[in-house]
């Protein structure tokens, strides 16, 4: 709880006082505490190891017996998979700091280890995959998104908005509302993969879809 406290504290600091030497102190710690075995440190800070969380979900090789960080070898559906999502929680928070200037970090190795989130068999995992869409699409530069981003994207925003899990089709469906406001006049282009779909979940009975 203390090193929770003290990063929120931290990133207030940041904002009503930015001082470039208290910066680069925090961001000193940053590496130590993106491993912290706390999820709620790890969640106050910026991105953590997804793909190495991501790889280790079948658990058969890291952490020994009691270690809180070794993967689990199952955990229901109805239940968080340890930290991969709240480390995508930490993008989250790291992509709506930079703003646009993350924009050159969404590249493909990102693109394609968010996509196959979207596809993990834990419904958490799916949901803040989906949700770091959203964040990607909001803050990617315009030209940069039409390029390269939505065309790798536009199917795997049309595979989330059909989830069988409601809160994973709500997360899907803020990320296909993001990806049309981005597209603005070119939105049309997506229609053939994305139009059908939405309109379907207008009647979807979930709240919020």
């Amino acid at each position: 709880e203390a090193r929770q406290s003290g990063l929120a504290a931290a990133a207030e600091a940041v904002k009503a006082w930015d001082s470039p030497g208290f910066r680069e102190s925090l961001l000193r710690e940053v590496p130590r505490l993106l491993v912290d075995p706390e999820y709620r440190g790890r969640s106050e800070t910026v991105l953590g190891d997804i793909r190495d969380k991501f790889r280790r979900k079948t658990g058969v090789e890291d952490g020994a017996p009691g270690d809180a960080t070794a993967p689990p070898t199952f955990l229901p559906d109805t239940e968080g998979w340890r930290s991969l999502e709240t480390s995508m929680g930490a993008l989250e928070a790291m992509m709506q700091g930079c703003g646009a200037a993350f924009t050159p970090r969404i590249d493909s190795a990102m693109i394609d280890l968010l996509a196959e989130c979207s596809k993990h068999t834990n419904r958490f995992v799916r949901e803040y995959a989906f949700f770091a869409f959203k964040n990607a699409f909001e803050v990617c530069e315009h030209e940069v998104f039409l390029a390269a981003v939505a065309p790798r994207t536009v199917d795997v925003i049309a595979a989330g908005i059909a989830d069988n899990w409601s809160q994973v089709r709500y997360a899907g469906s803020t990320a296909a509302r993001a990806f049309m406001e981005k597209a603005g006049e070119e939105k049309s282009r997506f229609f053939p993969q994305l139009l059908g779909l939405m309109c379907l979940n207008r009647h979807y009975v979930a709240e919020g879809v």
